[in-house]
């Protein structure tokens, strides 16, 4: 009975083994897919595509901006009433022939950028670069990742 718990445990232990062990590329494509720096290089190559477009669009067209303020100027200690075109000689706050109870003002911007042309081509070579380094990074890791997989495997 003794022999037989014995070859039995033996049997298992050989084949747990045989099953448990995989190969090498395994290690390789799970070492990448779950690699913390490598999804940042990514998403650092996404983002300089991103703000290469961004760029562009911001700087392709016309701008067009409208400002408004509006100042609104009672009067205290006017008889009961906030505003009014004759004020109180006891009224506290803005000349009503200067304010008329309120001051208005509005503007409007309009904004072209007249060097369109090498402004877009700095930032759209700021942004390439950008993105080889994040390339060039990504290989880099990757190639360390596999080397170090490779090692732990041996």
């Amino acid at each position: 009975m003794k022999k037989i718990i014995i070859s039995i445990t033996f049997i298992i232990s050989i084949v747990n083994i045989a099953v448990a062990q995989t190969n090498l590329q395994y290690y390789l494509e799970k070492g990448i897919t779950n690699s913390a720096t490598l999804k940042e290089y990514q998403n650092g190559i996404l983002l300089s595509n991103l703000q290469n477009k961004i760029d562009y669009e911001e700087n392709l067209g016309v701008k067009i901006s409208l400002t408004a303020d509006y100042l609104f100027a009672p009067y205290l200690n006017n008889n009961g009433n906030i505003v009014s075109t004759n004020p109180d000689a006891k009224a506290i706050g803005y000349d009503v022939g200067i304010t008329n109870g309120g001051l208005y003002s509005a503007l409007i911007n309009i904004e072209k950028p007249f060097y369109l042309g090498s402004l877009q081509s700095v930032i759209t070579g700021k942004n390439e670069t950008a993105q080889k380094q994040n390339k060039f990074n990504y290989q880099f890791e990757k190639h360390n990742l596999s080397k170090d997989i490779t090692e732990q495997y041996i």
